[in-house]
């Protein structure tokens, strides 16, 4: 959720009495009173913007968090040295002759990336130049071009029998939604998205389709994401065709030919099958989509052009530090090999799994942003990158703020169907489980996939249920009468800390596996000396006290006058708690 300037008091509005300070995050739950606008951004900064602390205290958090990712990371680096004559040769390929030394090439989807980047780089630049030239010449003709050359590509790169599963996925369910039914879009999305997880049907897509394909993996991969992406694309495009079906029956007598032009099956196939977020992503729901795409022609300028070259220059950086990182950090080959996991120092251990997390989002970093740098050319708004995880402390926040795409399909036609969050406890967390069912099953229904959503699930689950008891009347007195708010925020950070090491054990079996999993949990947490979790709790306390700082810092630069304090409002403005919770 982004927070707008509107409904946030002028600096006149403060005081600097701390006795009198009121917490906004108290407020949402008693301010009943207040209009939906100003109620929504007080409910966002409860979501996490709290009081400063003293500059010192600051610091040493920084100081704190720095230091333990150094030390963790040099662990990393020496385990890489000294085990690199243990490590699989196949793991390794002759590395940039400047830097002396091979590359770990262990990451099969990064491998399999760059490969595939290859193949389709003509195509993406044909895509860039001809889809220019259209724009300039017959603007109101792009989707048709994006419709048309993108099947081109595709059937150039797959072969016609891909492509025309996927077309026909896309024609029965567009069939099916002229019926008005989101229960029958959903049975038909759910039954394609089962052919990609059973093995049966997995053997038989691979030899009907493939055939005597030198690269069937790579193109069985590639095959598999696109038909995942398309799925979901197909799928928002049916649930939105739907509710325009439902609203023509409410209004039969009502010209809604603006709206009926939006849900043509070349509307589908553009929107599906469009080709710089194809391959990739990342997601955008139908609506937007339709939106963005039927936006008037933007004028190119100085600045639009300098936007465009500066994306593509930064995501060229960070692809350029990646590979030389995996020049020198061997923390995926590490983890396959299960003699020297169980070898490895405990730190170095916490060193693999901080690696593997960081570069796992840079990775996406790299990948969504390429894609979405073209798509920014053809005028679209793709959805932002992930954010850096290091400042997410919530795992409620990591789902909103790395696969943006995916959260706002899950809470557009999922969550929010299935009850939402105003509804009650019970109703929230039923859409919760329910929106997690379809991430096991999308992701592919595995061992380790059902550990990670299952811990997703509750992690989710705990921090909804604690901000729905933590600020019931009588605690939310306590809050704000007998603690300070830098306090508060401390108090914050602590009951934080179960959540956040579950949401680490849930990363580290989703990146390595069951096997690997159970290893960390084990020698980290269930088997650990007790002075090495005091000091890994403290090195979370740090960072979490440093995302807090970095999420405060991040709002008022956006948004607010940093001189602004938010705990401190004015007794005219604001009613005071005690009134409220007398109430």
């Amino acid at each position: 959720m982004r927070a707008g300037s509107q409904g946030v008091p002028s600096e006149t509005t403060f005081t600097s009495n701390q006795q009198q300070s009121t917490l906004f995050i108290i407020q949402t739950t008693t301010m009943s009173h207040l209009d939906p606008t100003t109620l929504k951004q007080v409910s966002y900064y409860a979501r996490g913007l709290h009081a400063p602390l003293p500059t010192l205290e600051i610091i040493i958090y920084i100081i704190t968090m720095t230091t333990a990712v150094i030390f963790i990371c040099m662990a990393v680096l020496l385990a890489s040295l000294e085990n690199y004559e243990k490590l699989n040769p196949r793991d390794f390929y002759p590395g940039w002759s400047l830097l002396n030394t091979k590359k770990d090439i262990s990451e099969n989807e990064w491998n399999l990336w760059n490969k595939w980047f290859e193949k389709i780089t003509p195509f993406l630049l044909g895509h860039i130049l001809i889809g220019k030239l259209v724009e300039f010449k017959c603007f109101s003709m792009r989707k048709y071009f994006f419709a048309f050359y993108s099947l081109l590509c595709l059937t150039y790169l797959l072969g016609w029998k891909p492509l025309a599963l996927l077309v026909l996925q896309c024609g029965f369910c567009y069939l099916a939604s002229m019926t008005g039914s989101k229960v029958l879009i959903w049975i038909i999305s759910i039954s394609f998205l089962s052919m990609l997880n059973f093995d049966i049907s997995v053997v038989f897509l691979q030899t009907t389709l493939f055939p005597w394909t030198p690269e069937l993996d790579l193109h069985y991969y590639f095959l598999m994401i696109i038909m995942s992406l398309c799925n979901i694309r197909y799928t928002s495009f049916c649930l939105e065709y739907c509710d325009y079906v439902k609203w023509k029956k409410k209004h039969v007598h009502e010209d809604g030919e603006n709206r009926r032009n939006g849900f043509d099956f070349c509307d589908l196939l553009c929107y599906t099958i469009y080709l710089p977020l194809c391959f990739s992503g990342p997601l955008i729901n139908y609506d937007e989509f339709h939106q963005q795409i039927s936006k008037p022609q933007q004028i190119w300028s100085k600045q639009r052009l300098k936007n465009h070259v500066t994306d593509f220059l930064r995501i060229g950086g960070w692809a350029l530090c990646f590979h030389i990182i995996l020049h020198y950090f061997y923390y995926n080959s590490l983890s396959y090999n299960l003699a020297i996991v169980e070898s490895l120092s405990q730190w170095t251990l916490v060193g693999i799994g901080y690696c593997q997390g960081q570069f796992f989002m840079v990775k996406y970093l790299i990948i969504w942003g390429i894609a979405s740098s073209i798509a920014k050319l053809d005028q679209f708004e793709p959805p932002k990158g992930p954010k850096c995880i290091s400042y997410v402390y919530l795992y409620s926040e990591m789902w909103r703020h790395f696969d943006r795409g995916l959260y706002s399909f899950m809470k557009r036609y999922i969550y929010v169907p299935a009850g939402g969050s105003h509804n009650g406890i019970i109703k929230q967390l039923l859409a919760s489980a329910v929106s997690f069912c379809y991430v096991f099953y999308w992701h592919g229904m595995r061992e380790h996939l059902f550990i990670w959503t299952l811990l997703n699930f509750i992690v989710v689950g705990l921090e909804s249920l604690s901000r729905k008891i933590l600020y019931v009347p009588f605690l939310a007195n306590i809050w704000v009468n007998d603690f300070s708010p830098c306090i508060v925020r401390r108090l914050h950070a602590i009951l934080a800390l179960p959540t956040l090491l579950a949401s680490c054990v849930a990363i580290f079996y989703f990146m390595n596996g069951t096997t690997v999993g159970d290893i960390f949990l084990n020698r980290l947490i269930l088997k650990a000396e007790i002075y090495t979790i005091v000091f890994m709790m403290v090195c979370l306390y740090a960072s979490i006290q440093v995302g807090m700082e970095a999420r405060r810092y991040e709002f008022f630069r956006e948004k607010v006058n940093p001189k602004i304090t938010l705990y401190e409002s004015h007794s005219k403005e604001l009613p005071s708690v005690k009134e409220k919770l007398s109430d």
